[in-house]
């Protein structure tokens, strides 16, 4: 006589039910996942999952796949990358970034220089609160981030290269 195990309790949602319910995992004991089929879509479907998740990734047809392979569709696709790499560091959508790029007239937002003499633009935001700011090229986000964001230093470092011109 063999005690085959018909039910399980999911890990989820604690209810118990039969073996039918939870996807096959050839590594568990009894070759089933312990959360049910039913949580695990649940989970799939949480805002940010594409974000969040660490091993797999929704690709832009809806198949979810290995990081690891996604990895040389994301290098081929840079405006993807792009567009994922906004919303999960900035919370931010290209449209908004297009927004605050044509805002700023396509330059940057301290030294005026073009879009297409610099490349891409940096985020400038408050580190504090997170808010953006604006669209600097990178010497100009380079010299804040060194400056602290504090204003007397920059005071300083213009009084400085005024002093050296006048001589």
């Amino acid at each position: 006589m063999t005690d085959e195990i018909t039910t399980k309790r999911c890990s989820y949602c604690k209810q118990i039910k039969p073996l039918s319910e939870f996807a096959k995992h050839r590594y568990r004991k009894d070759g089933h996942g312990t959360v049910c089929k039913i949580c695990q879509k649940k989970y799939c479907q949480r805002e940010n999952f594409k974000i969040t998740q660490k091993r797999y990734m929704q690709t832009p047809e809806g198949r979810t796949v290995h990081r690891k392979r996604t990895y040389k569709y994301l290098k081929r696709h840079p405006q993807i990358r792009r567009k994922i790499y906004l919303k999960s560091v900035y919370k931010m959508t290209i449209e908004e970034y297009t927004g605050l790029l044509l805002k700023q007239n396509g330059c940057c937002a301290i030294c005026g220089k073009n879009q297409s003499e610099i490349g891409l633009f940096q985020i400038d935001h408050k580190h504090s609160t997170g808010k953006i700011r604006g669209l600097l090229c990178a010497k100009c986000n380079w010299l804040l981030g060194m400056a602290n964001e504090n204003i007397d230093i920059l005071k300083n470092a213009i009084l400085y290269i005024e002093k050296s011109l006048e001589k």
